[in-house]
């Protein structure tokens, strides 16, 4: 085998009439052989052509000089950022010389030419109004572990001893011209111990939270600014309440579906403002209110609560209804229809703390009567009328009665004497654990009461030829 390069073509002529150009051809690696008296070749890669590859590509030069065109170069940055401003570029005159080289030359030779821009107008849309971004409206802290981060414009629902940074989100806005507010009064930087915050970082302020819950705090965060040649003073505001463990199961109680990961809501992915990672979001609704319908067959109306929230084991957030919306989500009803029913049901008292129903020493249960009411006929009717309705949250309760308890009672007398005539033998008798006052069964409720011998040895009688039984 015999491998080679080949030109599979002669340079191209030269294209301009002035200046430089280039010629190129078409060169191969190729394997040489024959079939019979014709010699053949095959294109093969050119890994397989061991000499350097000749070139494809010349230079070919023209001694005629090139007319003069516009040189254009990049357009600059915009002189603003808004309301309209400036762009400009450089615009010149030049021409190729025999050389290749590009060289600027007077305006005049481009005369005949039509001139670009070099100037125009940009970024003209009106500059966003200044303002103070409010991206929560409410954050609650369920856990201690973690670092909290939130905004002016909510409320702030946290446990006592905790520390957080508050954060004020301008837009177009002078952070330097922030000044922060407690319950109203101005705080300066390092005159307080509950409060951190530096001029160079005047946008957010690090806070402890008391140690007392049950409390609550207002920090505002203030700035001037212009708008339209108008001075404008803008503030937000961030409300912290303290909260105790009771808050948290109250609010956490129809939550807990999100909490478990059991939900199967629909969701939006969306950015947590809290610490910027990516989070779902989900419609969460409180229970439908009471009917308003006066008096039962009326139509009323029944409302709930429907929030945008994200919603993790160590807080949870509402956020702006748009931020659900933006996600596609569709919102739940806030408000419908409803009508009165004319059944319901009626609780009576609680009955008496009877020692019938007791369950441990000094405490029984009591009972509640219900019944199912018609409110047209105003009469007790058919239970079956109140099927369809959720029965009271409890008919029965623990109560407290000194009638209740429990003893040990000797359920028989000793049984006879069991054993070889003449020794020692053992008698046993049952025991029973009962109410005192009712004498019924008590169950376990005696095992930790001094309980009667169950078993003692006894004594034989003689055996009737005398001696000892063998």
């Amino acid at each position: 085998m015999c491998f080679g390069w080949y030109n599979l073509d002669e340079y191209t002529p030269c294209q301009p009439t002035c200046g430089d150009s280039t010629q190129q051809r078409l060169v191969a690696c190729v394997e040489e052989g024959t079939q019979g008296d014709k010699r053949q070749f095959s294109a093969v890669a050119n890994k397989f052509c061991l000499n350097p590859m000749p070139k494809m590509l010349k230079v070919c030069i023209s001694s005629a000089e090139c007319p003069a065109l516009w040189g254009i170069g990049s357009w600059e940055k915009c002189s603003v950022s808004c309301n309209g401003g400036l762009q400009r570029r450089w615009l010149g005159c030049q021409k190729v010389l025999p050389d290749g080289n590009l060289v600027n030359v007077s305006d005049t030779e481009c005369a005949d030419i039509p001139r670009q821009r070099s100037i125009r107008v940009c970024n003209s849309f009106p500059c966003q109004k200044p303002r103070i971004k409010e991206p929560v409206k409410k954050f609650f802290q369920l856990t201690h572990s973690m670092a909290i981060n939130i905004f002016t414009g909510s409320h702030a629902y946290v446990l006592p001893a905790t520390v957080l940074t508050v954060r004020c989100l301008t837009r177009g806005i002078d952070r330097s011209s922030i000044r922060w507010f407690r319950n109203g009064k101005p705080l300066v930087p390092f005159t307080d111990l509950r409060v951190n915050y530096s001029r160079n970082s005047l946008h957010r302020i690090k806070v402890q939270t008391p140690s007392t819950p049950n409390q609550s705090e207002n920090y505002t965060c203030r700035c001037n600014t212009i708008y339209n040649n108008v001075s404008r003073t803008l503030e937000s505001t961030v409300v912290l309440h303290l909260i105790s463990l009771i808050d948290i199961l109250r609010e956490t109680a129809h939550r807990e579906s999100y909490l478990l990961g059991t939900v199967t809501s629909p969701y939006a992915n969306v950015t947590d403002p809290a610490d910027k990672r990516p989070r779902r979001a989900y419609y969460v609704s409180s229970q439908w209110s009471s009917c308003t319908a006066s008096t039962c067959k009326r139509y009323g109306r029944q409302t709930r609560n429907v929030s945008c929230e994200i919603i993790t084991t160590n807080y949870f957030e509402e956020l702006p209804a748009g931020v659900c919306k933006r996600g596609r989500l569709k919102r739940p009803e806030v408000k419908r229809k409803c009508r009165m029913d004319c059944f319901k049901w009626i609780t009576y008292e609680w009955g008496k703390c009877h020692p019938m129903s007791c369950i441990r020493d000094n405490m029984s249960t009591q009972r509640r009567r219900i019944v199912c009411y018609d409110s047209m006929s105003h009469s007790i009717t058919r239970r079956r009328n109140c099927d369809n309705l959720s029965l009271p949250p409890s008919l029965e309760r623990k109560c407290s009665t000194p009638l209740c308890r429990a003893n040990w009672v000797t359920a028989t007398s000793w049984k006879k004497c069991h054993g070889q005539c003449g020794s020692y033998g053992v008698q046993t008798r049952s025991l029973w654990c009962l109410w005192e006052k009712t004498g019924l069964p008590a169950k376990n409720n005696c095992y930790n009461k001094l309980r009667p011998l169950v078993k003692r040895t006894c004594k034989m009688p003689r055996c009737k030829h005398g001696g000892t039984n063998q």
